[in-house]
């Protein structure tokens, strides 16, 4: 959609005029009002690059043919409207300076040859002051509007970042007993049940051995005690201390197999060993320290994200990241914590992605780039809309139904796509102003225009 705004526009009467009103073949009329069409390539041109935050493209910018052709079809329509004033005439024009570009601007599109004099007379015929596709007239302003509606909004938190691992595993020893090797150093990356110390296991062996014979031996007397007890030579006592002996010799079962287990201690999943403070031939002493592992599968990549992005991270938020370890590479992954700080010197926060890592080809310390997509529907306008967007005081002007601009303070969130996220001061299906509002003043009269080629 597009709307009108007032604007003067000042008319110079061409000077040394002839009475028949005609100069080198190049008629003019008496001093009249005069509505201009301004049509600026490049301020459009600019505009469409500050959305895009680059220059944009051939097939970016907007068709220049088509506009040409709705500013002739506009002045048209002017025209007609303006048919009970005859002291007002409706031309389509651009004001330039230099009379080598207003011959070529009137040649390349309106096929109108000027010599120098004339060309001349014509750039210093009018002037005016702001320069975006508008229609400026005598009551009312051309700007063009967007209904604000919910959308999705795409955006992307670049951050680089570092490798770190998920989780710390620290494993101690279980059992007293002479450490026989340990073939893992500190930086190793190891599998899930990877060995990492053997204990001398010849005592608990042994003491496995007689547990199980001690068990055979329970069971079996518990057996003869029910046996005596059903003919009526075994008092229930006598049944009662057999069935304890014989639980009894099958705790002492599982508790030798547990030690014998613990003489070998292994990896509990992928990981990085971080430390390791046990060494061959030493005697292990219970619950002491053994080794510090990082676990790798999943691994997590600390991304080290700006501060004015605090608002967008959610828990669940895909993203991917590039290594400078694995280059072309891409590694998915999902936010799964931030830090609830804001580091003093960088002003960044860490979010931290849970990237799978079956192969144990990433490790801590690897560095990389991380890629957080952010999308959620919510109520948008274009950003061109918004007057001071990063301001204290963000508005924007509403086209209300009153056919008047109405300024509004609004409360801005996501900036994506060329759009922006309104948290509050614009209801759904209202129109703001998107181009001209900076011309505009609260409660200036419009007139709402349907030609435009962004309705086409």
């Amino acid at each position: 959609m597009t709307m009108s705004v007032t604007e003067e526009v000042e008319t110079h009467e061409p000077s040394a005029v002839p009475e028949n009103g005609l100069e080198n073949g190049l008629g003019f009329a008496p001093p009249l009002r005069r509505v201009l069409l301004v049509w600026d390539a490049p301020n459009l041109d600019m505009g469409l690059g500050s959305i895009l935050g680059r220059r944009p493209t051939a097939t970016e910018r907007p068709r220049f043919d088509a506009l040409g052709r709705w500013l002739l079809a506009r002045t048209a329509d002017i025209s007609a409207r303006a048919e009970g004033a005859p002291d007002v005439r409706i031309e389509p024009e651009a004001t330039v300076k230099k009379v080598h570009d207003t011959q070529r601007l009137l040649f390349e599109f309106f096929s109108l040859p000027l010599p120098n004099e004339a060309a001349a007379k014509v750039g210093a015929e009018w002037t005016y002051r702001r320069a975006v596709l508008f229609q400026f007239s005598d009551d009312e302003a051309s700007l063009q509007t967007f209904e604000a509606k919910v959308i999705t909004l795409h955006e992307v938190i670049g951050a680089s970042g570092t490798m770190l691992e998920s989780r710390d595993a620290f494993l101690t020893d279980r059992v007293v007993a002479k450490v026989l090797k340990v073939p893992v150093e500190v930086g190793n990356v190891v599998k899930q049940g990877d060995l990492l110390v053997q204990l001398d296991d010849t005592l608990f062996r042994s003491a496995l051995d007689h547990a199980r014979v001690e068990r055979d031996h329970t069971s079996a007397q518990l057996k003869r005690m029910l046996a005596l007890q059903a003919k009526g030579f075994a008092s229930v006592v006598e049944v009662e201390q057999a069935r304890t002996a014989d639980a009894a010799a099958d705790e002492a079962v599982v508790q030798a197999e547990f030690n014998l287990t613990n003489t070998k201690m292994v990896s509990p999943a992928p990981a990085i060993v971080l430390a390791r403070t046990i060494n061959p031939d030493e005697i292990t002493s219970v619950g002491n320290p053994a080794f510090k592992l990082g676990i790798i599968d999943p691994i997590y990549m600390d991304a080290q994200v700006t501060e004015e992005k605090m608002g967008s991270i959610r828990m669940g938020m895909e993203g991917e990241v590039n290594t400078d370890g694995f280059p072309g590479v891409i590694f998915r992954g999902k936010v799964v914590k931030a830090d609830g700080s804001v580091n003093d010197l960088t002003r960044c926060f860490g979010v931290y992605l849970s990237i799978a890592n079956p192969d144990e080809r990433l490790i801590p310390g690897i560095t990389g780039y991380a890629r957080i997509e952010n999308s959620h529907m919510a109520l948008a306008v274009p950003s061109t809309a918004v007057i001071d967007p990063v301001g204290d005081r963000a508005t924007v002007f509403v086209a209300g139904e009153d056919n008047r601009a109405h300024i509004r303070t609004i409360r801005r969130g996501l900036m994506a796509d060329g759009m922006t996220e309104l948290l509050d001061g614009v209801q759904e299906g209202e129109h703001v102003v998107t181009a001209g509002q900076l011309e505009l003043h609260d409660n200036d009269r419009l007139f709402v225009n349907h030609s435009g080629p962004w309705n086409k």
